[in-house]
């Protein structure tokens, strides 16, 4: 009996390990602990490739380009950065936003009622101009500052069609996501990658090839990954 109790506390323990917050398509040599004050002065640069796949990176702010404050009352900051591409076209008048522990997506009432929550997160989205010609109002991700893991946050209700490319008009939250019958928090799905301390943001596989499934794009995944105990 007491050998078999001790191989349940061994299992039990090896869970443990198996869902932690190390393992999650992140390599064990790396080390998140980096300060989280670096995510004031990073300013997020964003591009597309012709799939709409993206490719984000955290830069040094300059003398010209940082993050101002815009709303306080959402704690909104936003910065105009370089011209931006999606595949052959680019990407003029790129503004960036950022929420520092405030979703964007959220209600204001929703915001306060999950405010312990929100306070490890910093949101980001973009407006510009696709061609030159093409209004763009798009979500890009959620960044829990603490674990440095990269999030989904909102997903596309409404789209137009443009030049035969479907381009978003209207967001809401990841949450409105079903899974199996019901909707998680968006920090409740697995993340989609995670930030260096260099600035580099590793986006994984799965979530950089889900933009090749017209019907899956923008979608949080869950695969029993929950981090947040």
């Amino acid at each position: 009996m007491k050998k078999i109790l001790f191989c349940l506390l061994l299992i039990f323990i090896n869970s443990l390990f198996l869902f932690s917050k190390e393992n999650i398509e992140r390599d064990l040599s790396y080390n998140p602990k980096f300060s989280s004050s670096k995510f004031k002065d990073w300013l997020l640069v964003a591009t597309f490739d012709g799939d709409n796949v993206p490719a984000l990176q955290f830069v040094d702010k300059t003398e010209n380009m940082f993050w101002e404050s815009s709303d306080s009352s959402i704690k909104e900051y936003v910065y105009k950065g370089k011209n931006s591409k999606a595949g052959i076209f680019f990407i003029s008048a790129m503004t960036y936003y950022q929420y520092r522990g405030y979703n964007p997506l959220y209600t204001e009432k929703r915001n306060r009622a999950n405010a312990n929550m929100m306070k490890r997160f910093y949101f980001y989205r973009f407006t510009g101009k696709g061609g030159g010609i093409i209004s763009l109002d798009n979500t890009l991700v959620a960044v829990d500052i603490y674990t440095k893991y990269v999030y989904i946050y909102g997903v596309p209700v409404e789209a137009d069609k443009v030049f035969g490319v479907d381009v978003p008009t209207k967001w809401g939250p990841s949450d409105t996501v079903k899974y199996k019958g019901s909707i998680l928090p968006f920090y409740k799905y697995d993340p989609v990658g995670h930030v260096m301390e260099d600035g580099t943001i590793v986006l994984y596989d799965f979530y950089l090839d889900s933009f090749l499934d017209k019907e899956n794009r923008y979608q949080p995944l869950y695969k029993s990954k929950y981090i947040y105990k």
